[in-house]
């Protein structure tokens, strides 16, 4: 019986979501103000956390014999 090596892979995808804070007279300027904020690419202090992970399925993207050893057979 042969032992063959198998490189599986998979991706995943991760949605982060932050919370930043704005100085503002109403809601309607809050949002006004980090969309522009967003927009011109000014850094914001932004509190990132992992929301949602979510990995495909796995496919087979490799497969090779190894010697009884565990090496690579030639």
């Amino acid at each position: 019986m042969s032992v063959f090596n198998i490189t599986l892979e998979r991706t995943v995808t991760t949605r982060e979501t932050g919370q930043v804070t704005v100085d503002a007279a109403d809601l309607g300027e809050a949002e006004r103000i980090a969309r522009s904020q967003v927009r011109n690419g000014t850094a914001l202090d932004v509190d990132w956390q992992s929301d949602i992970s979510d990995a495909s399925r796995v496919v087979v993207v490799d497969v090779e014999e190894v010697d009884g050893a565990g090496e690579r057979a030639a």
